[in-house]
């Protein structure tokens, strides 16, 4: 707690190794298991090694090059609910021809911009802003707003509303035929600025007209179906971590407060389930010990619902002209 995600990283995980050196290097293990899901567990003996980021010699269908096919192939997985488990089965690497200069939205503290393929499909970046992440942020939205040769962009990818949208882990650069990796989650601001110089204004100053990218695809703001259900997590999370029987006053309130708001929004169903945790609530407040199996088979009910619409994709509206 209060410790940023770039002195986490120097901590040795495995063998000695850290964490940043893993994450920008090589790595060689002596033996290791590897889960059905896809994990990997290194052996005893390890070596991290420092790479020359030649990423388009990466075998197998990690490495895309036309985002239509990555596109077409999660469009027909069926709901994540319903699928194997496999660790990184959504990480990819992005062979990019080109993108747009990054802007930075202060309402949803998120760095954005546009990525293209040589055939000119495109890909949203979204890096989200963090206080444990504030250096990494701050040296990566410089550095890419100085607009250097972008070969590669690696992260999770996932489809929302028809386009492919980009959690970024890494990006790998070119300048003066010299490759460097970009980690925005961990690296540190560099005292020598290099690549970006000062060609970027603060973060704060990024929706003032100067650095605001028009040609990219802007983000719907949140369905009502999905600010509910976010506030239904939150809920879910605190019913879990303290109990049913505790608390009922606070229990009744937030779940009045959640059926209120479903039956406002036209969704019978939910706002009955949600009451159902209200009315056991109440009858806590008036009995010691009233019968619970009931107000769990409706929380079991909301738990699934609630997995099931992490597949409901955000819409994103269509891209936006100067």
């Amino acid at each position: 707690p209060g410790s940023s995600y770039s002195s986490m990283a120097q901590a040795p995980v495995a063998a000695g190794a850290r964490l940043a050196d893993i994450a920008s290097g090589r790595l060689l293990s002596a033996g290791g298991k590897r889960s059905a899901t896809g994990r990997f567990k290194p052996g005893r003996k390890i070596a991290v090694n420092p790479q020359d980021f030649s990423w388009e010699d990466l075998c197998g269908t990690l490495v895309i090059e036309d985002f239509s096919e990555l596109t077409a192939r999660l469009s027909e997985l069926p709901p994540s609910a319903l699928r194997p488990r496999t660790a990184t089965e959504d990480f990819f690497v992005l062979k990019a021809a080109g993108y747009e200069k990054p802007a930075f939205d202060p309402l949803r503290q998120e760095l954005s911009f546009s990525i293209h393929d040589s055939s000119g499909n495109s890909a949203l970046l979204c890096l989200d802003y963090e206080d444990a992440a504030a250096p990494g942020f701050e040296r990566f939205f410089r550095i890419m707003g100085a607009m250097p040769v972008a070969l590669f962009f690696a992260g999770t990818l996932s489809l929302q509303g028809g386009s492919l949208v980009l959690k970024p882990a890494s990006v790998v650069i070119e300048k003066n035929g010299r490759r460097e990796l970009l980690l925005p989650w961990i690296d540190v601001e560099e005292r020598d600025a290099g690549i970006a110089g000062k060609l970027m204004p603060n973060i704060s100053d990024g929706m003032d007209g100067k650095t605001n990218a028009h040609d990219i695809p802007k983000k719907a703001q949140p369905s009502f179906e999905r600010r509910w259900l976010d506030e239904c997590r939150l809920a879910l999370g605190e019913l879990l971590l303290r109990g049913i029987a505790r608390n009922p006053e606070e229990l009744r309130a937030t779940w009045l407060q959640l059926s209120d708001s479903a039956a406002r929004g036209g969704f019978s169903r939910l706002s009955i389930l949600a009451q159902g945790i209200a009315d056991y609530a109440g009858r806590r407040l008036a009995s010691a010990s009233p019968e619970s199996g009931s107000a769990w088979k409706i929380v079991r009910r909301i738990l699934a619902l609630c997995r099931l619409a992490a597949d409901i994709p955000e819409p994103v509206l269509p891209t936006i002209k100067a």
